[in-house]
């Protein structure tokens, strides 16, 4: 009890002390969770694979084993189709042996691909402590086609996937307990991603879609927008204790 009471002070101290410059350049705070609970007006909510609470001012996933590719989430209800930009900052607490392959992740569907009407085009990324039973975390930017069927197919290989330790310097063998804010943006043409290390001060890491592509605009929130953050295990390995804090988004009126 002393070392989850230690471990979570830890948190909340870096938490206090992260930059809070995401307020500006159009960056606008959605919900830092300081209410204690979750607001229903703000999101809507999916516990299909996890339990999800609000713990000392910070939301808590909890992802259970045994649902493998069963993600959960909290999704944003206000205007989603306006967002073109999400940023929220990780804390994976505590995950069960061998396998660790749960995954913290921010995800949209951007818009309706020009070139194919009836495909969405859906991005995420994410940072997972151990892979598969490897020995070090791994993070994945990826841009996937979403068909109305609910079919996924990878318009390209995760561009992190080979760059996980960063030289051994930007990653530590073991993420836990360490802040990370995950970041995506978004236009009509491009989607840009950065992973910033919260703690060390240690920089960051971009990455801007080099793939061409043209969206078209949700008309309205019903059509298929969806902004969220949430939890995923591959082969459904846990438990997994994951906090998310201080969400940010970007909106434009345009779209």
């Amino acid at each position: 009890m002393k070392k989850a009471i230690c471990f979570l002070s830890a948190i909340i101290f870096a938490l206090t002390f992260i930059p809070t410059a995401y307020g500006s350049g159009g960056w606008k705070l959605y919900d830092d969770f300081n209410s204690g609970s979750i607001d229903p007006t703000k999101w809507g909510i999916d516990q299909s694979s996890a339990t999800i609470t609000v713990e000392n001012g910070m939301l808590k996933f909890v992802h259970l084993a045994g649902h493998p590719a069963d993600p959960s989430w909290l999704a944003i209800i206000q205007n989603p189709h306006r967002i073109t930009g999400l940023r929220a900052t990780v804390i994976f607490d505590s995950c069960e042996e061998p396998n660790k392959d749960v995954d913290a992740r921010i995800q949209s569907f951007l818009g309706n691909d020009q070139d194919d009407p009836d495909t969405i085009l859906s991005s995420q990324l994410s940072i997972t402590p151990y892979y598969l039973g490897g020995n070090n975390p791994k993070t994945y930017g990826t841009l996937v086609l979403l068909d109305r069927a609910n079919s996924y197919a990878y318009s390209g290989t995760p561009f992190w996937s080979q760059f996980y330790v960063y030289d051994g310097t930007f990653l530590p063998a073991d993420v836990m307990g360490v802040p990370y804010t995950l970041i995506m943006e978004w236009t009509k043409k491009d989607v840009s991603y950065t992973l910033r290390r919260e703690v060390e001060g240690l920089g960051e890491i971009n990455y801007t879609w080099d793939r061409s592509f043209v969206l078209e605009k949700f008309p309205d929130a019903q059509s298929g927008a969806f902004v969220a953050i949430g939890t995923r295990s591959n082969l459904g390995h846990g438990g997994c204790t994951v906090y998310f804090d201080n969400v940010y988004i970007k909106q434009s009126r345009q779209r």
